[in-house]
């Protein structure tokens, strides 16, 4: 401890001193010491080097500690009239995130095709589709991948035909079929127990 902090100290009550020198001891040391918050003008405050380790952080019937997180102090020790503080040092920032597993979070989990006797369903979750397969057939459809997945039966209006036979529009009663047979199919093989329509 510096000198000059040495008559300071002196006048902290005898549990706080036998705290810091406990401390010190220990290997701590005494950062400084100064007549600010939290302090009242009547009494001082004392700021270690490190927290406190040689004893719990919690309080008792002699000290009284409290946690603090902040950018000047993570945690204070005072006496019970509340004058004299002994101040922790604030923690180390913690690390940023990291973005890319953030955003790699965000991006949902490719799925096989779910599929039936008669049909399958191949979910592209980044460009918003469904791809439905039948008969050797396929038809398109925009789904997107809220909470719930939201189908729009209104983008499903043509078939490609095998063997490059071209394309077939899609009546609507066909589109009502193959719209149930979709969210059959999401629900059974992929376990969306709601999906909603928007027209």
């Amino acid at each position: 401890m510096a000198t000059g902090w040495r008559e300071e100290f002196e006048g902290f009550p005898a549990s706080l001193r036998r705290l810091v020198e406990a401390e010190l001891a220990a290997g701590n040391a005494v950062a400084e010491v100064h007549h600010g918050f939290p302090a009242p003008p009547v009494g001082a405050c004392l700021v270690l080097a490190r927290p406190v380790s040689t004893r719990p952080r919690a309080s008792d019937g002699v000290l009284s500690f409290r946690a603090r997180e902040s950018s000047l102090l993570s945690g204070e020790w005072s006496d019970t009239a509340g004058a004299f503080f002994v101040l922790e040092p604030p923690l180390p920032p913690a690390e940023p995130p990291d973005m890319d597993v953030i955003r790699a979070a965000m991006v949902p989990v490719a799925q096989p095709a779910a599929s039936t006797p008669d049909a399958e369903l191949e979910f592209d979750y980044r460009g918003e589709m469904l791809t439905y397969r039948e008969d050797g057939r396929v038809a398109t459809i925009i789904c997107t991948f809220g909470d719930p997945p939201r189908l729009l039966p209104r983008t499903l209006n043509g078939w490609r035909l095998p063997d490059g036979q071209g394309w077939r529009p899609i009546t609507p009663a066909e589109r009502e079929r193959v719209v149930k047979r979709i969210i059959d199919i999401c629900r059974q093989g992929h376990g969306m127990s709601r999906i909603d329509l928007k027209e």
